[in-house]
């Protein structure tokens, strides 16, 4: 092949991969107007007779005052139609937006124009008035509004929350500041994603927020607000899987808890932003696979973590310096349990029971001066708890603790978790804090209940074993108690 023949197969290898690239759509006078003249030509007639003659692409060259039509103040693109009452009938099928982006108002009120509304027109991003009014529409809305990376200002017009069918709204990047009032907001219960990030906004957390009980993604990160974070958004958004609050300015703790649903498969790791997170519940799910190191380096105190999680607990559970309460039970942890637990000074709740741990408990267990409750029963740890004289006392009353809860899944035929969580709420407890039950509630169920001599002396140690459980460990016996009674 000579030099000129492979030139003229390179330049039409490139004109054919030119050719293949996706074409983006620009808009000039004349598409706009061809959009417009088609449109035109859908309607049915008699048509105005002003819009017939001046909606011509002869008459291009006038386009900025065609009838019903404005261009912005270059006269370069259309900017506004305003067909309000001029009796027209037909549909927006037609009528390509794609081609007229800079659409800042539509005004068709007082028509009978029928069929859907397109999805097409949410793409108009500097949109300021779209008045459909007084017309034949049917159909649903558009359930989807997209307006972030835009140069959007002003607040966001709280006729948009009046939508009952959107389900998604993104707001982010743009200029938008606060409203006057948060209250004009309604709740959108349809709404599954809102972002607000990358804005202007200031002042207090939006109420309405609160009222969106269906969340599960909310980003308002990047912005100015002041004040605290809502002690009442885990309750209120109990469904919310991804939370942004980075570089917000908010300030307070985050309460999270998604326990008691059908969640599964890995924790995501977008939970890894929320820094500010204080309590973290995540029981009676069926998460699964290994705890990620990443995931819990930012977290400040987790609560539960009943799952199906497996492997070695991170290293980086010793970052934790402010967890007071720490629930890894009934999981599939295994290996030693980190030396860097021990570091856990202020933990007073520690329950590890019924996993695959092994190993030995070390000495380092007496660097947790406050542990009220350590639970590591059902496990493969083997060796003797540590004792020292300076610990005597709790190490004595910890030792009781782990003692009775194995005595209560003998009796109970399975781990007595779900009891002692009941028993250390305060509406389980009567004024004189003595627990309330009967003794069938107590007793593994696939047994006949005891009779006679047998009933009381099941009754007797029972109640020892609840004694030696209470919530409050000052209000247990000691161990030489115990071995007297």
């Amino acid at each position: 092949m000579t030099t000129s023949q492979k030139l003229y197969a390179l330049v039409f290898h490139l004109l054919f991969f030119i050719f293949l690239l996706p074409l983006k759509i620009t808009s000039s006078l004349r598409t706009e107007a061809e959009a417009l003249v088609k449109w035109k030509n859908s309607l049915s007639p008699p048509l105005p007779p002003s819009l017939n003659s001046s909606w011509s692409l002869t008459n291009l060259a006038n386009l900025c005052i065609w009838d019903a039509i404005a261009c912005d103040n270059t006269n370069t693109t259309v900017s506004q139609i305003n067909l309000s009452g001029a009796n027209l009938t037909g549909t927006l099928t037609a009528l390509d937006f794609a081609f007229l982006p800079h659409l800042t108002q539509i005004n068709l009120n007082g028509n009978h124009f029928g069929g859907s509304i397109p999805s097409t027109i949410g793409n108009l991003s500097k949109l300021t008035l779209l008045d459909l009014g007084n017309n034949l529409y049917e159909g649903t809305l558009p359930n989807k509004l997209v307006f972030s990376y835009n140069n959007l200002n002003g607040t966001i017009p709280y006729q948009l929350m009046n939508l009952p069918n959107v389900w998604y709204m993104d707001f982010g990047s743009n200029h938008f500041i606060t409203p006057p009032d948060w209250s004009h907001y309604s709740s959108m219960p349809s709404v599954t994603h809102l972002a607000l990030d990358f804005n202007y906004f200031t002042a207090e957390f939006p109420s309405f927020i609160l009222e969106c009980h269906n969340l599960t993604y909310l980003d308002i990160s990047q912005n100015d607000w002041n004040g605290t974070i809502p002690e009442s958004m885990s309750s209120n958004l109990a469904k919310l899987e991804y939370l942004n609050l980075t570089n917000s300015g908010l300030e307070g703790k985050i309460l999270l808890s998604l326990a008691g649903n059908s969640l599964t498969g890995p924790l995501p790791m977008s939970l890894a932003n929320l820094a500010k997170i204080s309590e973290l519940g995540l029981s009676d799910n069926f998460f699964s696979g290994q705890l990620s190191a990443s995931l819990i380096s930012n977290w400040t105190q987790l609560i539960s973590l009943q799952n199906l999680f497996s492997g070695p607990i991170p290293e980086e559970i010793g970052n934790l310096k402010e967890l007071i309460k720490l629930d890894l039970s009934q999981n599939q942890f295994s290996s030693p349990i980190p030396s860097t637990l021990w570091n856990l000074t202020n933990i007073q709740v520690l329950n590890l029971f019924s996993n695959e741990f092994s190993g030995t408990i070390p000495m380092d267990i007496e660097n947790l001066a406050s542990l009220q409750i350590f639970d590591v029963s059902t496990n493969y740890l083997h060796g003797v708890l540590p004792e020292t004289k300076r610990h005597d006392e709790v190490t004595d009353k910890c030792d009781v603790y782990s003692f009775e809860v194995v005595v209560l899944e003998i009796f109970m035929g399975k781990h007595p978790g779900e009891l002692l969580t009941t028993m250390s709420s305060n509406e389980y407890l009567t004024s004189t804090e003595e627990p309330q039950m009967l003794l069938k509630d107590v007793l593994d169920q696939r047994l006949p209940p005891p009779a006679g001599q047998l009933a009381e002396a099941v009754v007797f140690i029972v109640t020892i074993a609840l004694a030696c459980t209470h919530a409050a460990p000052e209000s247990r016996p000691l161990m030489r108690f115990v071995a007297q009674s």
